[in-house]
């Protein structure tokens, strides 16, 4: 029979346990309460979340199938009311029960809010220490003016020493954050809503919302209910026992041997030996760990471990300041070893410092080579990483070390980094570690290792899709210039700016700054460019369906422009080659009829049947559908051209099951077909729903590309999008979606048709600028003297 396991807690610390547990034993059945209505995500990664780098999506670590996995009854937005230790039950906030042998608080800890009055109202933060820095960050990203307010003399204060803060403090000045330090906050001002901070010496500040990062206190008040010992946090010894044998604690609402721990890899630490005891393998147990922080502060590289003011008696300080750089380092010693370690600036070698704090080997030569150690070292050498100990901790974030990441390497058959991410979730957190991991990788993996493919837009922006989607949106940047200055290198190039170009007309459904200098020659003058310089023209004809009257005007417009050809495509529509570009303002004037975009990353056209009207084998009326469709998407922008086609019965004289999106009608309803090609490679489109109704089959097919609009890479066509991110997710995102999230996609995709237009209808009339139409005449002289006597 299994052991009923009950964990309060979601978090990192707890759910690490569980991982390990799960490693050495399947014979526990696990229960969890939740608070929180969310899967176990990266609490690091939530200042990238405030900087509107990341969304909340990106930072889960844990999806459902995890829990659903290995059995486990996850209770989600359900806090642990009361706990029975005589009954062995802990009561939901919903009212459920749950039995347990065993009982596992993983109650990490909730901000401490210091004693300021009005602290009840909207917004706010206050702090200088590492969550205040990076909540700071966020804000700045956000381009709104930030204050850093700080209780004591220097940011980062446990981290650091004096120097330290001051180099950190000039750093984050030189970005525009304004840094008060030495000052108590008493009384956020307001009424309602936050206008300002007064501080104990009556100076107050301006400030529309406030966020308050003053530090941690263990989650323990449910457990003081237990019985067990408790004093800052719940007590436990060397094996993670607490004073009850039935109860186990880990992570921040721990205290062991007098600490308290709130950074992420210690807590790990404690994991792994607590999944031991609680499976009978007890080992020597926890012994705490060495205070370590590596990150970036605002883009600040800081790394502090072990005993950083070097003030203590028999403590030696070997330091080095370059003012100019802003890089500070200071290295603590004690009877030849080293205790303590503060990189400000630049932290390369914070892994080999740490290293030797953990080690306490003594340093005899290495002294010498402290702050600056030889250029890399030769594989198999003291310094290559390959020779550390398997105990070394690699990713100091998710305490995950060399020996976790090579057993995994080898039986796991990892051979990219992105594998290796998944597997053991190190260099996940702050990213510093990348380039370790990578080497381990490389050398483990051998001739078998492959590199992740960058997915970023390009070397002026080297940010992937979906996060400059987030960075755009969250950052409220609308023009293509904004996202260059901020993000990239301030200029872009021919293969970055119409993608972005692109980006922020999609998020902004068409309320962004239009910068014309970003599109393809296409787009600026609405026509496809050949290779003679000249131009084609071809109308929008809604379902392939024209009329006499159209045919005239396009006869009268081809004789008078000498247009080179006229053709039918294989869209149903007429082609006007070989025309010049200042023709082309009057010949959408005299055509009168609406651009069909096929020059551009647009809609082109919906190819139809003549359907049941006329056809003795139709079964719906394709053609009705189809002009439906083409009105219902015409002038809207997309990753890359979009054709689609509508068929009134299976036989499919309209080819649409090799079209982006099409409709396919039979007998009582409409297929809905998605991601189909025909060009150098064909694919067979597939089916994404099948429905009875007309209107319900449009409905469909416009959350398809409304979808595909939003979340396609720019210039991926349909097909790759649907291969890359597989029908069954696109079915469970659109068809199958909520119905708060369907009308999400449509109301946005209406905003957009609500301020699109067609731009053959404007700008036949006014021009975007004088020169947009203008011929290039260029005179090629007919030999080399009259090019010299020109000059």
């Amino acid at each position: 029979m299994k052991t009923k396991l009950a964990m309060i807690g979601n978090g990192m610390a707890g759910i690490a346990c569980l991982e390990e547990i799960f490693k050495l034993s399947s014979e526990f059945e696990v229960t969890i309460f939740s608070e929180e209505p969310h899967v176990n995500y990266n609490r690091i990664l939530l200042s990238s979340v405030l900087a509107g780098e990341k969304k909340l999506d990106d930072i889960y670590l844990h999806p459902l199938e995890w829990y659903e996995k290995h059995q486990i009854d996850l209770k989600l937005g359900v806090k642990a009311a009361d706990i029975d230790m005589k009954k062995k039950t802990v009561t939901g906030s919903d009212g459920s029960i749950a039995t347990f042998d065993k009982l596992l608080f993983a109650t990490g800890s909730s901000p401490f809010i210091p004693p300021i009055n009005g602290v009840d109202k909207e917004g706010v933060v206050i702090g200088g220490g590492l969550l205040g820095l990076e909540a700071a960050r966020g804000i700045l990203n956000q381009e709104t003016n930030t204050t850093v307010v700080h209780l004591a003399d220097r940011l980062m204060d446990v981290q650091v020493d004096s120097i330290g803060g001051d180099y950190l403090k000039s750093s984050i000045e030189k970005m525009g954050v304004n840094v008060l330090l030495s000052k108590i906050t008493t009384q956020l001002n307001g009424n309602g809503r936050v206008t300002g901070l007064t501080f104990k010496d009556g100076q107050e500040i301006p400030a529309d919302f406030v966020v308050i990062a003053c530090g941690i206190r263990p989650n323990v008040e449910l457990a003081k209910t237990t019985g067990a010992e408790i004093n800052k946090g719940i007590v436990v010894n060397d094996l993670m026992e607490t004073s009850h044998p039935d109860i186990f604690a880990v992570g921040e609402c721990v205290e062991h041997r007098g600490k308290v721990y709130g950074l992420v890899a210690p807590l790990y630490d404690q994991a792994k030996i607590l999944a031991k005891t609680m499976t009978g393998q007890k080992d020597e147990g926890y012994e705490g760990s060495v205070l370590a922080s590596k990150l970036k502060i605002m883009g600040i590289d800081v790394f502090s471990a072990g005993s950083v003011q070097g003030q203590e008696a028999e403590e030696e300080v070997v330091k080095y300041e370059d003012p100019v750089l802003g890089i500070y380092k200071k290295c603590v010693v004690k009877e030849d070893k080293l205790v303590g370690a503060v990189l400000v600036g630049e932290a390369e070698d914070a892994n080999r410092l740490l290293e030797m704090i953990r080690s306490q080997e003594e340093l005899g030569e290495k002294r010498t080579s402290l702050l600056f150690p030889p250029p890399e070292a030769e594989a198999g050498s003291k310094e290559d990483v390959m020779s550390l100990p398997d105990t070394h901790t690699i990713c100091g974030c998710l305490g995950v070390t060399k020996g976790d990441i090579v057993s995994s390497i080898i039986s796991g058959g990892i051979k990219t980094m992105a594998e290796l991410k998944e597997e053991t979730k190190a260099s996940t957190g702050c990213g510093t570690c990348t380039k370790t991991c990578n080497k381990i990788l490389k050398t483990v993996s051998g001739a078998d290792f492959s590199e992740d493919e960058k997915d970023i837009l390009c070397k002026c922006i080297p940010f992937e899709h979906e996060q400059l989607r987030v960075i755009i949106e969250s950052q409220e940047l609308k023009s293509v210039q904004d996202v260059l200055e901020v993000y990239g290198n301030g200029h872009g190039c021919p293969k970055c700016k119409p993608a972005l170009s692109y980006l922020v007309d999609q998020i902004w459904c068409g309320g962004h700054e239009e910068d014309r200098s970003s599109r393809f020659i296409n787009d600026r003058v609405h026509g496809n460019i050949q290779k003679n310089g000249k131009f084609s023209v071809i109308p929008r004809m809604r379902g392939g369906i024209t009329s006499p009257d159209e045919l005239r005007k396009i006869a009268d417009v081809a004789d008078k422009y000498e247009a080179k050809m006229v053709k039918v495509t294989g869209s149903q529509r007429i082609d006007l080659l070989g025309v010049r570009k200042a023709d082309l303002p009057k010949i959408w004037k005299e055509l009168d009829m609406p651009s069909g975009h096929a020059y551009a990353k647009a809609v082109r056209m919906v190819k139809s049947c003549v359907g049941e009207d006329f056809c003795r084998y139709g079964t719906q009326n394709s053609i009705g559908a189809a002009i439906e469709l083409e009105t219902r998407l015409e002038n809207l922008y997309t990753p890359a051209k979009v054709k689609l086609g509508v068929v009134g019965c299976p036989r499919n004289c309209a080819e649409v099951t090799v079209k982006d999106i099409g409709l396919v009608g039979f007998e009582g309803g409409w297929d809905v077909v998605i991601g189909g090609a025909s060009g150098k490679s064909v694919r067979a489109a597939d089916i994404l729903i099948s429905v009875q109704e007309e209107e319900e089959a449009l409905q469909m097919a416009m959350l398809f590309f409304q979808y595909y609009r939003e979340n396609g890479k720019y210039l991926e066509r349909t097909y790759d999008f649907v291969e890359r991110i597989g029908v069954e997710k696109i079915r469970a995102k659109t068809v199958y979606a909520s119905e708060e999230e369907k009308k999400g996609f449509l109301d946005r995709l209406h905003k957009s048709k609500e301020k699109s237009f067609d731009p053959w209808k404007r700008e036949a009339i006014k021009p975007e600028n004088p020169l947009q139409f203008k011929e290039l005449d260029l005179v090629e002289p007919t030999d080399k003297s009259a090019l010299i006597n020109k000059k």
